[in-house]
């Protein structure tokens, strides 16, 4: 059988992760990811019980966030990076 969510393997990865950390089911977290996807993960992990700033919240940031360095609901920008001859 396949499924098909629709996501790219980074917010399958964020929403794993929230559910691990959040103790809550794999589908729960993506109902509200889907309903709060635009509004960022902070949003996300708030709605599922992760409180702004606990030890949870970080460990999400620092398991999540830093796989590349960007949350769902962000853009990449390379505007970092030089422009012409490597």
């Amino acid at each position: 059988m396949t499924v098909s969510l629709g996501m790219i393997p980074g917010e399958i990865y964020f929403s794993l992760e929230v559910a691990k950390i959040a103790r809550v089911s794999l589908d729960r977290v993506l109902t509200v990811y889907r309903t709060h996807k635009s509004r960022g993960g902070g949003v996300i992990a708030k709605e599922l019980g992760i409180k702004p700033g606990s030890a949870e919240f970080h460990q999400l940031k620092h398991n999540a966030g830093s796989k590349k360095g960007k949350g769902p609901g962000k853009k990449h920008n390379n505007s970092h990076k030089k422009k012409g001859k490597h």
